[in-house]
C-alpha cells in the first residue's frame, strides 16, 4: 500500500516545495518511507509514500528508466510471472523488480494498452518523457482510487485527496451538486469528490494528461466469452474452485499477521476457510460484526448469530477471533476515528461511504497490515442467480421455468408459483405497467419512492439537480432480464466503488491494506460466464459457490436457506439522537437553506423514517467549516 503523487505543468517548472507539500498530506498514517523524482527540466515531479507489508513492497520507490520515464505506483500485481515472460525479463531480474518498475516496463512495451495486460489492484502515474505527458490508470473494479485536478501549480494527480490542497493549490469549494446528492441519499451514485474541480478516474480507465488537457478512456469491460462452452457442470465447478483458491492465495502475501472479516455469510466463510487451510499453522485473525465479546448482557443480541461463527472457528485451529468488551472510552475512540477519517481523507467532510475504521483499528492491533474482505461476492461470484426465470421464459423453456418457481417457493425465495407466473408475464408483456406496479407494492422500488416522498430536501434543489428524474431512471431499470444483466447491475451500477474507496481510505489511517478475493478479475470473468442453471440449481441459490465450500465451512452455513440466517437483534432506532439532530437542523442557517421546515417537522414524528436524517449531519459539519471560512458551497453548474 502506498500513496502516490505527481505534479505536471507544461508551461512552468514545478517547485520542489509543491511536491514536498503534497507528500506531507500522508504524514498522518506514518509511512515507512518516502521518495521523490523529477523530470530533467523540472516540469514534472513525483513522490511516493510507502507502507511495507511484503518483501516486494520494500523495493518500491518513484522509479525511472534510462529514457527518463518515471512511475509512482500503488500496485499489487497478481501476474508478475506472466508479465515477465511476455516482456523477456528473467527470473533473477524479476526478483529485484518492484511492481511499479514492472508496470513501467510494460508501458514501454505496450504503451497505452499496458493496463489491459495487468491483473491485481493498482493505481499508477507514469511520466512519458518523450511525449511530455502523464499516463495514469486505475484497476478494473476500483480497489485503488486516483484523484486529479487542474490547480494553480498545474495538473496534480494523487490517491491522497487532501494533497490537492497543498500550498493552497485549490480553493475548498463544496460542490452543491455533490451536496444535494449526499443529502438526497436515494438511488445509486458514483463516488465523487465533495469539492469543485477534483475528479476521480473511473475504474477500468486509463488517462492521458498533456498540454491540451485530460483524456480518460476505458481499457476493460466485463464481456461474454465462449471459452467454457461445452464444458460439463462438474468440470466448471472444479474450475471455479481452482480460480477461487488462486484468488485467495495471491492475496495472502504479507510479512505481517493476516486478518479477515468473518460473518455468518458464504463469502467471508469461503475466504476465511480457504485462507486458514493455506496458512497451515500461521494464525488468521478474524473480525466479526463489531467484535463484541459474548456476555450475559448482550447474549440476546449476538448468541444466535455467533453460533454459526463459532462453528467456523471450531473447524480451523489457526483462526484467532478478535473480541473486545465495549467501553465508553472505546466509543469515544470510534467517534474520534471517524472525525480523523473526515479530516485526513476528504478535506474535513464526511465521505458518505462505508469505511470500517473499527475493524481497521482492531486488525492493526494484531499487527496485521492486510485485511481480507468478502465484499462484492454476491454481486457475481457467489450470485443468487436472480432473473434466471426471465431467461427461461424468453427461451420458451416453460416446464423448466415452472419447476424452478416451485423449487424457489419451497426455499422461500419467491411467492407462490401462480403469482410468480403472473408477475413474470406482466414484466415481459407490459414493462411500463409492471414498473408502475412495483412502485405501488413492496420492494426496493416502492421503498425508494416512499423515501423520496417524505424527504426534507427543498423542492428547488430536487428539481435543480433532477434527483427525482435520476431516481425514476434507477428504479425503472432496476429489474433485469438475465442473470448476466443482474451481475452488471450489481458490480457497476449500485455503488461497489463507494464501499471500496471508503474502505481504502479508512484502512490507510491504520496502515492496513484491504484485499478482495471476490473481485479477482479472472474469477469474476469465469463466474460471469458460467451457465445460469449452476447459479440457481434446482432452486438452490448460489449453488455453484456453495459447492466449492465443501470442507472449508460448516455444512449448516454451506447449505442453509436465507430464512435460517440469524441476524443480530439490534435496535437501530435512536430517536433521542435524532430529536437532538432535528433541533440542531432547525437552528442551522445552512439547514434552513436546504431543508423544508414542514417536512423536517413531519419526519421528526415518524420513527420509521428517522434514518433519512442521518445524512443531514453533513450540513452541520459543513457549516462548522463554512463559519471558519475554510469551505464555501458552489453551484458548479
Amino acid at each position: 500500500m502506498s500513496t502516490i503523487f505527481a505534479c505536471f505543468d507544461p508551461d512552468t517548472p514545478v517547485a520542489e516545495s509543491t511536491i514536498a507539500a503534497m507528500l506531507t498530506a500522508s504524514d498522518y498514517w506514518r509511512p515507512d518511507a518516502g521518495s521523490f523524482a523529477a523530470s530533467p527540466d523540472g516540469h514534472c515531479r513525483m513522490a511516493r509514500a510507502a507502507l511495507f507489508n511484503t518483501a516486494q513492497s520494500k523495493l518500491e520507490a518513484v522509479h525511472s528508466d534510462d529514457a527518463s520515464n518515471m512511475i509512482s505506483a500503488n500496485a499489487r500485481l497478481d501476474n508478475r510471472a506472466e508479465l515477465a515472460e511476455a516482456l523477456g525479463i528473467d527470473v533473477d531480474t524479476l526478483a529485484a523488480m518492484s511492481d511499479g518498475a514492472l508496470i513501467l516496463a510494460a508501458y514501454r512495451q505496450w504503451g497505452e494498452a499496458c493496463p489491459a495486460h495487468l491483473l491485481g489492484d493498482f493505481a499508477f502515474i507514469i511520466w512519458d518523457a518523450a511525449k511530455r505527458r502523464l499516463f495514469c490508470a486505475r484497476d478494473h473494479f476500483g480497489v485503488k482510487v486516483l484523484f486529479y485536478a487542474r490547480t494553480r501549480f498545474g495538473w496534480m494527480v494523487t490517491n491522497e485527496h487532501n494533497a490537492l490542497f497543498a500550498e493552497q493549490a485549490m480553493e475548498k469549494r463544496v460542490d452543491e451538486a455533490w451536496l444535494a446528492e449526499e443529502l438526497w441519499g436515494v438511488g445509486p451514485s458514483a463516488f465523487t469528490s465533495p469539492f469543485v474541480g477534483i475528479e476521480v478516474l473511473a475504474p477500468a480507465h486509463s488517462m492521458i494528461i498533456d498540454a491540451s488537457g485530460s483524456n480518460p478512456s476505458r481499457y476493460w469491460s466485463l464481456e461474454d466469452k465462449s471459452d467454457w462452452d461445452g464444458v460439463d457442470d462438474e468440470a466448471l465447478i472444479e474450475a471455479l474452485k481452482l480460480r477461487f483458491e488462486q484468488a485467495v492465495r495471491v492475496r495472502l502475501e504479507s510479512e505481517y499477521p493476516l486478518a479477515a472479516e468473518l460473518s455468518e455469510g458464504l463469502d467471508s466463510n469461503g475466504i476465511a476457510g480457504f485462507a486458514a487451510r493455506m496458512l497451515g499453522e500461521q494464525p488468521l485473525h478474524t473480525l466479526s460484526y463489531g467484535c463484541d465479546k459474548l456476555t450475559d448482557d448482550n447474549r440476546h443480541i449476538w448468541e444466535k448469530t455467533y453460533e454459526d461463527i463459532f462453528g467456523m472457528h471450531a473447524m480451523h485451529d489457526n483462526i484467532r477471533p478478535v473480541w473486545r468488551t465495549a467501553t465508553e472510552e472505546e466509543c469515544r475512540q470510534q467517534q474520534q476515528d471517524q472525525e480523523n477519517l473526515q479530516r485526513h481523507a476528504m478535506g474535513g467532510l464526511p465521505v458518505g461511504i462505508g469505511g470500517n475504521t473499527h475493524h481497521c483499528r482492531l486488525a492493526s492491533a494484531t499487527g496485521a497490515r492486510v485485511l481480507l474482505s468478502g465484499w462484492g461476492g454476491d454481486h457475481c461470484v457467489s450470485t443468487y442467480g436472480d432473473f434466471y426465470e426471465s431467461e427461461l421464459l424468453k427461451a420458451g423453456r416453460l416446464v423448466t421455468l415452472h419447476r424452478l418457481l416451485k423449487q424457489k417457493y419451497a426455499r422461500e425465495r419467491c411467492g407462490r408459483p401462480a403469482k410468480a407466473w403472473a408477475h413474470l408475464l406482466l414484466k415481459h408483456a407490459a414493462p411500463p405497467l409492471y414498473r408502475r406496479r412495483l412502485r405501488r407494492r413492496g420492494g426496493l422500488e416502492r421503498a425508494q419512492h416512499e423515501r423520496a416522498a417524505m424527504h426534507p430536501l427543498k423542492e428547488a434543489f430536487i428539481a435543480r439537480y433532477r434527483l427525482r428524474h435520476k431516481l425514476r431512471q434507477f428504479t425503472d431499470n432496476y429489474q433485469r432480464y438475465s442473470v448476466k444483466a443482474h451481475h452488471r447491475r450489481e458490480l457497476f451500477d449500485v455503488g461497489v466503488e463507494n464501499r471500496l474507496v471508503g474502505s481504502e481510505l479508512a484502512a490507510r489511517m491504520f496502515r492496513i491494506e484491504y484485499r478482495y478475493p471476490m473481485l479477482d478479475v479472472p474469477l469474476v470473468e469465469l463466474a460471469y460466464n458460467m451457465p445460469s442453471h449452476l447459479k440457481v440449481y434446482n432452486g438452490i441459490e448460489r449453488y455453484m459457490f456453495r459447492r466449492i465450500l465443501e470442507g472449508v465451512t460448516t455444512e449448516r452455513i454451506q447449505w442453509r436457506v436465507k430464512a435460517d440466517v440469524s441476524h443480530p437483534q439490534i435496535d437501530h432506532n435512536k430517536k433521542d439522537l435524532s430529536d437532538n439532530l432535528v433541533q440542531q437542523l432547525r437552528d442551522s442557517r445552512l439547514a434552513q437553506t436546504y431543508c423544508d421546515p414542514d417536512r423536517l417537522q413531519q419526519l421528526a414524528s415518524h420513527e420509521s423514517a428517522l434514518f433519512l436524517l442521518s445524512s443531514y449531519q453533513l450540513l452541520l459539519d459543513i457549516e462548522q467549516q463554512f463559519g471558519s471560512g475554510d469551505a464555501v458551497i458552489t453551484d458548479a453548474g
